[in-house]
């Protein structure tokens, strides 16, 4: 008859709160990536202010989720929240210097708030990190184009319009480009 050897119970609850961490953590992940998804598509769909909250509370759950940071700086920037959409996009760029998407997300904001010449450094180095970032440009009389060579999509905005900048264009504009995108 052969012996059979227990856990003592100190190992065992040891044990059994390891798998509860496990699981835990498990369960955090699946939600975190559940509401990365539900925030892109609440973008796709032209809900940034929806999208901009939900990928706050994962920034505010963890500060270090930068996927969660560029998605609110994008949204942010969906919202013509342009400065807190270039400090968001600042953030990610002071821990990783060669994420091409937030340097795409400064130069963007910085283009849409009329900064010509420091747009143009933030753009050309996110595209030269990765030359599938989207790259977008305007024109003085509120003219937008973009190119997004990941999901081989362009688009054009033509206005004669002054002030750059003007609220009326730039809401026209970002109609245009959220139908485009649902679309898809």
């Amino acid at each position: 008859m052969s012996k059979r050897k227990t856990v003592p119970i100190p190992l065992r609850g040891l044990l059994i709160m390891a798998v509860a961490i496990l699981l835990s953590i498990t369960a955090g992940a699946e939600s975190r990536s559940a509401a990365m998804k539900r925030a892109d598509r609440e973008l796709r769909q032209g809900n940034y202010e929806l999208a901009e909250r939900i990928y706050r509370q994962l920034v505010e759950h963890n500060a270090d989720d930068n996927d969660a940071r560029l998605g609110l700086s994008f949204a942010l920037i969906k919202r013509a929240q342009l400065q807190e959409a270039f400090q968001e996009a600042a953030r990610v760029v002071a821990v990783d210097p060669l994420n091409a998407r937030a340097h795409t997300l400064m130069g963007t904001a910085l283009l849409r708030s009329g900064e010509f010449r420091i747009s143009v450094e933030a753009l050309k180095t996110g595209i030269k990190f990765n030359a599938k970032e989207a790259l977008a440009w305007a024109g003085l009389a509120n003219t937008y184009f973009w190119i997004d060579r990941a999901r081989n999509v362009t688009g054009v905005f033509l206005s004669q319009v002054l002030p750059f900048a003007d609220e009326t264009a730039l809401g026209l504009f970002g109609k245009l480009e959220t139908e485009v995108y649902r679309g898809l």
